[in-house]
């Protein structure tokens, strides 16, 4: 379990921060340096942890009321992290995109 008295930097980043992800050059530089162990390490931001994450997509895969009725794990992700979900995948099609329209060389 990561530790608890590390709050993570991404709270008190400012915007361009976030932006650019300089709030992460310390543990990157930390990695680069030697293998990172579960000290280094910080909690995850409450909206990002199993807790608040799982009930959405357990209720979203497993409706009440559906009876015997098969679940699907697409329209689950769908419902529980509609616009992320989207927007990765928007992301990865943009890059697979402009890997195939990109010159090549001989």
């Amino acid at each position: 379990m990561a530790n608890l008295e590390k709050p993570s930097p991404y709270l008190s980043a400012s915007f361009p921060s976030k932006l650019t992800f300089d709030y992460m050059t310390p543990l990157l530089w930390r990695g680069f340096r030697r293998p990172l162990e579960q000290e280094d390490l910080w909690q995850l931001e409450p909206e990002h942890s199993s807790e608040e994450l799982g009930p959405v997509f357990q209720a979203n895969l497993f409706p009440e009321g559906a009876g015997t009725k098969k679940s699907s794990l697409f329209p689950a992700l769908v419902y529980s992290y509609g616009f992320h979900f989207f927007l990765g995948t928007a992301a990865k099609v943009f890059a697979d995109i402009l890997s195939l329209v990109a010159p090549q060389s001989e």
